[in-house]
């Protein structure tokens, strides 16, 4: 594990950050529109701790209603990318730009949301782990998201169960339909997915990805899997190297 990366983690449990997609209580309403234009990386360079460079040279254009796969070897930095882009680090070098903005650290927890391969779920129902803490006043919106995330079958079995601290009562694949769900309430306008279908098939990564889609049509996705098949429904591929450069492809889709 590299320097300060636990310290990262820490960052992200102690503020209950890794599922909860940075929550803050607001209106949740079904008229969802995403009017950024794009978040720029220029000349960025990251090392932690002030060792080794992880990312260097990392110039990226990441456009609104696009989708991104980040791809790579494993531990090369491809979340290191996306701690970058919630501002949960900082760059040693070089600026990260929202609308040719730099956001402060509160700006960001209103913009996205992130969902890692292991998920939060509270000793609590199914609604209230994907509410959480948001005030909801249309259910419409809250019923498409559980339907196309494939959560009411769940319902029909756990519905006023409490899950157990971490969701005993739940696979793995379970506790990530729960958490994609959790994020897409807030409807961001940046959604990460860091290996959030892992605990999944491919089948049912591929519908869900669809589905993201189909739901918010104008959402910009950044996942991040270590199946190729995601390229598939993705607009742009972006592949971190071993030296910790990037390397950009425009996905042509069949």
């Amino acid at each position: 594990m590299q320097p300060g990366y636990q310290n990262i983690l820490n960052q992200l449990e102690n503020n209950h950050q890794t599922t909860q997609d940075f929550d803050t209580k607001e209106n949740v309403n079904i008229n969802y529109k995403n009017n950024f234009s794009k978040l720029i990386f220029e000349d960025v360079n990251f090392s932690y701790e002030k060792q080794k460079l992880i990312l260097k040279n990392i110039n990226i254009t990441i456009k609104n209603n696009s989708t991104y796969f980040i791809k790579g070897k494993s531990g090369k930095g491809k979340s290191t990318l996306c701690y970058l882009i919630l501002r949960l680090l900082d760059p040693d070098q070089g600026n990260i730009l929202f609308d040719n903005k730099i956001l402060n650290k509160e700006e960001t927890k209103k913009l996205f949301s992130y969902v890692p391969q292991e998920c939060l779920i509270i000793n609590d129902t199914i609604e209230n782990n994907i509410i959480f803490n948001q005030k909801i006043n249309d259910t419409k919106y809250f019923n498409m998201i559980c339907k196309e995330m494939g959560i009411n079958e769940l319902f029909e079995i756990h519905k006023d169960s409490i899950l157990g601290d971490g969701g005993d009562l739940l696979s793995g694949g379970q506790k990530q339909r729960i958490a994609i769900a959790r994020s897409l309430i807030r409807q961001p306008k940046i959604l990460i997915l860091d290996e959030s279908f892992n605990a999944l098939h491919e089948d049912a990564e591929m519908t869900l990805i669809k589905n993201i889609q189909k739901l918010c049509p104008d959402i910009t996705l950044i996942i991040i899997s270590h199946r190729s098949s995601v390229s598939k429904y993705s607009d742009e591929i972006i592949e971190v190297l071993d030296d910790g450069s990037v390397k950009i492809f425009e996905n042509i889709k069949i």
